[in-house]
């Protein structure tokens, strides 16, 4: 009962007076705590919260001081609640495209392996092109009635670039004309191809504000935010921007381990001794670092032979989901690059259930939620956490 982690609250004394002939199953103590939590952090926020009253006076004091940054008054409240929560997958393998495809997912990122022409290493065994990757997973997601968005990879330097373009430029009259980004390099340059494909921003661009928000508005239909944000952050950036009058969509990754550093050399080419015989590293091959604690962070090596050292913990927000649509979120990420099928089809029916209870209005707190929650961390990777999402990130 003392179990106050992921709340402002902590229980610093217990009594509990008990005769020793009754019983409660721990599912249901662990139940009752939640909901107490959840309850007395709803009243807590209530009894802070000043009127609309003193909001609006806040708001016209501000508006006259500082005239180039006005805040309108919204007419919908604080919030701008979500209808509904497109459900959306990133994996690297048509493997994953395939098993997201039959887990129910609405939408697929997909970012096929590149592999640069000085990379010592040669493609692994059975691996197409990059052309051809791109064309077998999008049919895959025609088949399947899910929409299809190629992704470029997060670092595209000239050499990705060159080699990446004129294939981008050649399906698009076959109608693969969705594409994603990491960075606004890779976006000016799909920009100014004619025809320009519509295209999403990713993680990489670091969106955690609302006036980044509104310079990229006109680029970017969708834009996905930082996960150093929290869920108050989050809410006050799409308040804002939706009080600017800005209609790009919002996404978040809800699931998959996130990318703690990049470097440019191979640290698994020592181990490995590849150079210049190719090394299928795909799943279900796994490395990882240990650290002296005991913790292990995934390491996955791209086809340009850089390094990718993920954390040692996955995000998981599976019951939060009510939260998001409250708050705006139109659409919550599955990242599974670098994860077997298996894990991309599972962790996709798995947030199809619990978009399915959102809906409904289920709380959070209930047992359905929690039941999803530890099938989610049975498939985790190193456990599972809530990163930034309840408290957000400290500054120094």
């Amino acid at each position: 009962m003392k179990k106050t982690g992921g709340t402002p609250f902590t229980i610093r004394t217990f009594s509990l007076t008990y005769d020793g002939d009754l019983f409660a199953p721990l599912a249901g103590l662990n139940r009752v705590r939640r909901e107490f939590l959840a309850r007395a952090e709803e009243l807590l926020v209530a009894a802070s919260r000043p009127s609309g009253k003193s909001v609006e006076v806040a708001r016209q004091r501000w508006n006259a001081g500082e005239p180039d940054i006005s805040f309108p008054t919204s007419a919908t409240g604080d919030s701008f609640p979500s209808s509904l929560l497109v459900l959306a997958v990133c994996t690297d393998s048509l493997e994953g495209v395939q098993k997201a495809a039959e887990g129910g997912c609405d939408v697929i990122y997909f970012e096929p392996v590149f592999t640069a022409p000085a990379c010592t290493c040669r493609l692994p065994p059975g691996l197409l092109s990059f052309e051809s990757q791109v064309i077998t997973a999008s049919e895959i997601c025609r088949d399947a009635g899910v929409r299809f968005v190629g992704k470029l990879p997060k670092i595209t330097n000239n050499t990705c670039l060159d080699a990446v373009l004129p294939v981008v430029k050649k399906v698009l009259s076959q109608g693969i004309t969705d594409y994603m980004v990491e960075n606004c390099g890779a976006a000016h340059a799909l920009r100014h191809m004619d025809p320009a494909p519509a295209f999403s921003g990713f993680i990489g661009l670091n969106i955690f504000n609302h006036r980044t928000v509104q310079n990229l508005s006109s680029w970017f239909t969708l834009l996905t935010l930082s996960p150093e944000l929290s869920r108050d952050e989050i809410q006050l950036l799409i308040h804002a921007a939706r009080s600017h009058g800005l209609t790009n969509s919002f996404a978040l990754v809800v699931q998959g381990c996130s990318e703690a550093m990049v470097s440019e050399d191979c640290i698994l080419q020592p181990w490995l001794q590849c150079n210049g015989r190719g090394c299928d590293i795909r799943p279900p091959a796994f490395f990882g670092i240990r650290d002296t604690t005991g913790h292990i962070f995934p390491v996955r090596i791209d086809g340009e032979c850089r390094s990718h050292i993920y954390n040692s913990a996955e995000i998981c927000l599976i019951d939060y989901l009510p939260s998001l649509m409250q708050v705006g979120i139109n659409e919550v990420v599955v990242d599974a690059r670098g994860r077997s099928g298996t894990y991309t089809g599972e962790m996709t029916r798995l947030y199809r259930q619990a978009i399915t209870l959102s809906k409904k209005k289920i709380r959070t707190q209930d047992h359905q939620f929690e039941e999803l929650k530890g099938a989610v961390k049975r498939l985790a990777l190193g456990g599972i956490t809530a990163g930034h999402f309840i408290r957000g990130l400290k500054e120094s």
